[in-house]
């Protein structure tokens, strides 16, 4: 996907702001970019997270998003939390690509059978 919702006054929101620094915030963004990007539905994977910032102990950052109750640990990452609240529109046209691409397997498939 080549778009996130992100509100225009996102940095107000009490949680965001009471972040520890733009740093951990940064990060927080650009997790949104890439579950966006990747179409991952929200979850970050570990091996990605440090690709998320520029400073390299990144564990402080993650720890401040889980304490925030932006990231939720799950099983092999995080999980963006309240990602489908949030991306309701993007999760919807991920849905629709996946269901036009599993139709056209299928009628190329048919096609191709004798």
């Amino acid at each position: 996907m080549d778009w996130v919702k992100l509100a225009s006054r996102y940095y107000l929101d009490p949680v965001v702001a009471s972040l520890p620094d733009a740093d951990t915030e940064m990060m927080f963004v650009r997790s949104l970019a890439y579950a966006g990007g990747e179409e991952t539905s929200g979850f970050v994977p570990t091996n990605i997270v440090p690709t998320l910032c520029r400073r390299r102990r990144h564990e402080a950052m993650v720890d401040a998003l889980v304490a925030a109750s932006l990231w939720l640990p799950v099983g092999g990452g995080f999980q963006i939390s309240r990602w489908e609240e949030w991306q309701e529109e993007l999760e919807a046209i991920v849905r629709r690509r996946s269901t036009d691409r599993e139709r056209k397997r299928r009628e190329r498939a048919a096609k191709a059978k004798p």
